[in-house]
């Protein structure tokens, strides 16, 4: 009687687990393809696990197939692939719709997953202790709830950007992922789980202002952004100003300037079309780009130049006596101009072939003396320099001038001097004589200033800060380089290129405009509506400043949350916004 009752039992638990399987769609019958174990319902194929011989096992890549058999692959069961450390890649089917408790737990080579398209649910405990885990990817925005400890203790996991369709995150459901800095939780999110960035000590929440992720994230005491309230317009505008100078002929700029542009740029793109960067990196990104557009230096061919700097130092190497003082006080003067030139980087084309003209015009200009002079003559031309020509050169070079006279005319003068001792001396002045330093014409200089003045009184506003501090700063150069009394022409002839360029790289204030305003008639109206629609068809291909005002959102691109937002301004229910 006892064993009919036993029996009895197992017939009815047998009945009862066949009733539950058709309760839910199962055929109650395993099947293997490929290499895995699987359930078929009407609904479709879940996943049990690897079969018993399945080749796939060690093999460090988990590429689960769409279909098996004929049925779509719609689930993944519990426990499937978990404590297995072999694999290292995972490839999910877009069917996918729900992946169950602790399938990959503590699969600790996992490193990527691609979240797909079609996936509505994800259990607990799915990725949790994951420890090699580092990126995760949604690729749809069908999920809706993201189960307790999902991706708990994954320590290397980086940057988690949730679907825009998520409603709920679990308990412990990013807890101790030390290595988490930055999550983006959609405004879909409205339930919180208990501690779910438990131990997370150092992640910042990113989202909309006035969620219900800002209000978890204050009373958590957890940093929020609020991307809604980021301004990138600075960052925009400058990456449109550096773009045409990277893609156009490079050829022309300084290494180094052209370096500092194309590294200000790349960090600028990266700041600008990463997700997680906060208003203080926007703003340092948009700014060392413009500093490095402005800091653009044009290279200059020095050859003529340099042949000429080389024809004169084997002049000045050689027997320089025979030169008549003046002549050889020019060629002095012009070498040095000359080696200032060659070795400036701001120096542009003009201005090193106006100094290789000078410098190849001071050795044409040359004269051999006829004949020595005497002490008295040297004396003499020394003296007729102090009185009536000491404008006309450095004051430096005339201080050594008078110097030189002070101490050799009494010797030259004197009635005991040997004739030897006052060669000494008018050698003396000739030297002195010969490196006399011409004074710099600053009459350009000046007039360019007053431009410049002019401008930076009356015509400030017009123009970006940027571009304003660049004319200030030339300007204040050349203001001091035209008080030196010992300036050298070539630093004057640079001053002056300088605030010329300064003056020519001028950017006006960027013109305002109204959000949602994509035809740029001043007005928000349905019209608007229509040109962004057509843009997201394609039918149409809108200009920067067009597609700038399309871009409600500024996120960087034009979809129908920015024609949405523009039908609302038209409505009335949300105000106008110009910047």
């Amino acid at each position: 009687m006892k064993k009919i009752k036993k029996y009895s039992y197992a017939l009815v638990a047998s009945m009862l687990s066949l009733l539950m399987i058709a309760s839910t769609g199962a055929m109650a019958l395993g099947f293997d393809n490929s290499g895995f174990t699987y359930e078929r319902y009407t609904y479709g194929a879940v996943v049990k696990g690897y079969s018993v011989d399945s080749p796939l096992k060690g093999t460090g890549t988990l590429n689960i197939p769409a279909n098996m058999d004929g049925n779509i692959v719609v689930g993944i069961e519990q426990n499937a692939f978990t404590k297995d450390a072999t694999i290292e890649k995972v490839i999910l089917p877009a069917s996918l719709q729900f992946i169950e408790e602790n399938v990959f737990q503590d699969d600790t080579g996992i490193h990527t997953v691609n979240i797909p398209v079609g996936l509505q649910r994800l259990g607990s405990a799915v990725f949790n202790r994951c420890s090699s885990l580092e990126t995760v990817i949604f690729d749809g925005n069908a999920l809706t709830e993201i189960g307790s400890f999902a991706f708990a203790y994954c320590e290397k996991l980086n940057d988690v950007t949730l679907p825009s369709a998520v409603k709920s995150i679990g308990d412990y459901a990013f807890a101790g992922d030390t290595s988490l800095k930055n999550i983006y939780i959609p405004p879909s999110v409205t339930k919180f789980g208990y501690l779910p960035f438990y131990n997370s000590h150092d992640v910042t929440i990113f989202g909309i202002s006035g969620s219900r992720a800002e209000e978890y994230a204050r009373s958590q005491s957890i940093t929020f952004v609020a991307t809604d309230k980021l301004n990138k317009n600075n960052l925009y505008v400058a990456l449109i100003n550096g773009k045409p100078k990277l893609d156009g002929d490079t050829s022309i700029y300084t290494e180094k300037s052209l370096k500092a542009l194309q590294s200000a740029y790349d960090e600028a793109k990266s700041v600008y079309d990463y997700k997680f960067s906060i208003q203080g990196q926007i703003d340092t990104a948009a700014q060392n780009l413009i500093d490095a557009i402005s800091g653009l230096t044009v290279k200059a061919d020095k050859t003529k130049l340099y042949i000429a700097l080389n024809d004169m130092q084997s002049i000045m190497g050689g027997d320089v006596t025979k030169y008549v003082p003046e002549t050889y006080s020019a060629l002095v003067n012009a070498y040095n101009n000359g080696r200032l030139v060659y070795d400036s980087e701001e120096a542009t084309q003009e201005i090193v072939n106006q100094t290789a003209e000078k410098c190849n015009a001071a050795i044409d200009g040359l004269v051999i003396k006829s004949g020595d002079e005497t002490p008295q003559e040297v004396l003499a031309k020394a003296k007729d320099i102090l009185d009536n020509k000491s404008h006309e050169f450095t004051g430096d070079s005339i201080a050594q001038l008078q110097k030189a006279y002070d101490t050799n005319s009494a010797v030259i003068n004197s009635e005991t001097a040997t004739y030897a001792e006052k060669e000494e001396a008018a050698a003396n002045l000739n030297t002195a004589i010969r490196n006399l330093m011409a004074r710099a014409d600053i009459s350009e200089l000046t007039e360019i200033i007053a431009n410049a003045e002019n401008i930076l009184t009356n015509d400030k506003s017009k123009y970006t800060e940027e571009t304003i501090n660049v004319l200030q700063t030339a300007y204040d150069n050349g203001v001091t380089a035209a008080a030196d009394t010992n300036v050298l022409q070539a630093k004057v002839n640079i001053c002056v290129q300088n605030i010329q360029t300064a003056i020519d790289g001028l950017i006006l204030q960027p013109k305002k405009m109204k959000r949602g305003d994509s035809n740029l008639d001043g007005r928000i109206t349905m019209a608007d509506v229509v040109v962004i629609q057509k843009h997201i068809s394609k039918l149409i291909t809108l200009t920067d400043d067009n597609f700038r005002a399309g871009d409600y959102d500024r996120d960087g691109i034009i979809n129908m949350k920015d024609c949405v937002y523009v039908q609302k301004t038209v409505a009335k229910i949300i105000p106008e916004i110009e910047d």
